[in-house]
């Protein structure tokens, strides 16, 4: 039963994301003979920087790719733009171990999409690739120069190469503005940008951001309710090791704080969790004892408990209204009251019990569906968790419990705000 219910599981944790139909948003490309078409492009909001896209010129229409040999320019909205150039990229890296000696940095020319920040008089662009981020400028249409910083090594220590500040002093300085004043601008974007801005507006020119206004943090609060399906396997405990059985269906119930992170279209989430839930079982005839003196033995469990998680969730976009999503945590439960008995008979004048029981954390994965940001149902699948103690009583017993519970459960959740 454990491995139908994992493998159901994950053919629905990878199957979500091939059946999520992601919106094309209006946008445009340039293609090398200077041809511009508007289109629907599949905007990824790309964290590095792409070497092709996907578009379509109609809703309906056939997905197409343009790469970075065949289009020169592509945006999407007026908050998106990439120009192809072929481009100065210095690779060095800025992990103290694969740091270069050579405080020059080491150019490669390549043919790059770079995305455009600020577009004016003084354009500023950023190459990005893993942890690199490079950045670059034109001035007046001119050619395209790199706005030099490196980190390398000399006698063992870091030192830096910020070349960018003379550049900035010496070729794009509006109002004479002193060295010193050149020495707080940091190799960032917002320091870079903010400089740029200044600079055309010092000039008079015309310009623009071409950023889309970002949101902060989103916050939800989720109530949850949902029903378990649990699994027990006996690890230990009055010999009774080996023994499985399917407990109780239990309920849980509880909040949820979730938090939207303002990137990446807002597919990604941090949520933290706290559900109330119950593992009970009354009387179950479980057969322990070695072979050749077989013990009979009523099993009775009752472990309450607050399961506190934390974890990070993706979302699949349908349309508007409808969304896919998977998720991962890490839980902790809290136990509230723990009670385990084996009921042994007549013929013991004193039955086993502990009321001690801790369980060791778990992972927990699950997908589910959203409607309209204020439904959604979730499948989830806990691996096993370990919940185990111990209780001697002299001249009667000694009980070493050891167990392990997984869980499959459906979670119903409403949005309050």
């Amino acid at each position: 039963m454990k491995k139908i219910t994992l493998l159901l599981f994950v053919l629905s944790f990878w199957g979500s994301p091939l059946s999520a139909q992601i919106t094309y948003e209006p946008g445009y490309y340039i293609d090398k003979n200077g041809n511009q078409e508007e289109v629907l492009i599949l905007n990824k909001d790309w964290r590095y920087s792409p070497s092709s896209f996907s578009y379509k010129h109609t809703a309906d229409g056939e997905v197409q790719t343009g790469n970075i040999k065949g289009i020169t320019e592509f945006g999407v909205g007026d908050y998106l733009r990439y120009r192809s150039f072929l481009a100065p990229i210095d690779h060095s890296g800025e992990r103290i171990n694969k740091m270069s000696t050579n405080s020059e940095p080491e150019f490669k020319h390549e043919r790059v999409f770079l995305r455009q920040l600020i577009a004016g008089k003084a354009n500023l662009y950023i190459y990005s690739e893993g942890g690199l981020e490079r950045y670059f400028y034109s001035l007046d249409g001119g050619e395209l120069e790199p706005l030099v910083y490196k980190k390398y090594r000399k006698d063992n220590k870091i030192a830096v190469n910020g070349r960018f500040r003379q550049q900035l002093f010496s070729e794009l300085n509006c109002g004479n503005l002193p060295a010193g004043d050149f020495k707080q601008i940091a190799y960032t974007g917002k320091d870079l940008q903010d400089y740029f801005i200044g600079y055309n507006e010092c000039e008079g020119a015309d310009y623009y951001e071409i950023r889309e206004e970002r949101k902060g943090v989103e916050f939800n609060l989720y109530l949850k309710a949902g029903i378990d399906h649990y699994e027990l396997s006996i690890l230990s405990g009055m010999n009774a090791g080996g023994a499985n059985v399917d407990l109780d269906p239990g309920l849980r119930f509880g909040a949820e704080a979730e938090f939207i992170m303002p990137f990446n279209r807002n597919k990604w989430a941090l949520f933290g969790e706290a559900l109330y839930g119950r593992h009970q079982l009354k009387d179950e005839h479980i057969q322990s004892g070695f072979p050749t003196a077989p013990t009979e033995t009523w099993l009775s469990m009752d472990l309450q408990f607050v399961s506190l998680a934390g974890g990070i969730r993706h979302y699949l976009f349908l349309n508007q209204t409808s969304k896919l999503f998977i998720n991962a945590a890490i839980t902790f439960d809290v136990p509230i009251k723990s009670e385990v008995v084996f009921d042994r008979g007549d013929s013991y004048e004193l039955d086993a019990e502990l009321d001690d029981a801790s369980t060791d954390a778990y992972i927990n994965l699950g997908v589910g569906y959203n409607y309209s940001n204020r439904l959604s149902a979730e499948l989830r699948y806990s691996f096993p968790k370990v919940t185990h103690g111990r209780n001697e009583v002299p001249t009667h017993y000694k009980l070493l419990w050891e167990a392990e519970i997984s869980t499959v459960s459906l979670i119903l959740a409403y949005r309050m705000f």
